[in-house]
């Protein structure tokens, strides 16, 4: 997807980005490194009238990234849509993040595996499956 329409403005001093930003309130976003914000405009989920670049603007530098400690808690919360498609109720638990550990293991037991010429091939991976594969199962 290709980013909306905006204004673009290299601003010279801090006062300059005050300034416009004064005038255009919300319909402005600040540019300073680019990487999310442009993510976030090529998807649309910002469009902003104005973009206002701060890259190598005097006096920025000595700016600090808030740390950990400096940050507030934050408050989750869940949002609960059961489904009739399962047993369980669920439409899934989180497992997205722990989907490629069981091909990592597999190919950690076949490196293992590899001096002796065989390999395991599927899942679930038990002792026996790999006594087998080494013929003594």
């Amino acid at each position: 997807m290709k980013a909306p329409s905006f204004a673009y403005a290299k601003s010279q001093s801090r006062e300059e980005v005050f300034d416009l930003l004064d005038r255009h309130g919300d319909g402005a976003r600040i540019l300073a490194g680019g990487q999310s914000l442009l993510a976030t405009l090529n998807l649309r989920l910002s469009a902003p009238e104005l973009l206002i670049d701060i890259t190598g603007l005097p006096g920025l530098a000595g700016i600090k990234v808030p740390m950990a400690a400096e940050m507030p808690d934050i408050v989750c919360a869940h949002v609960e849509t059961p489904t009739r498609q399962s047993q369980l109720g669920a439409k899934g638990a989180g497992e997205a993040g722990t989907a490629g550990a069981p091909g990592a293991v597999m190919n950690a037991i076949n490196d293992a595996l590899a001096p002796f010429n065989v390999r395991v091939t599927s899942q679930p991976l038990t002792p026996d499956k790999i006594l087998r594969a080494l013929g003594k199962g």
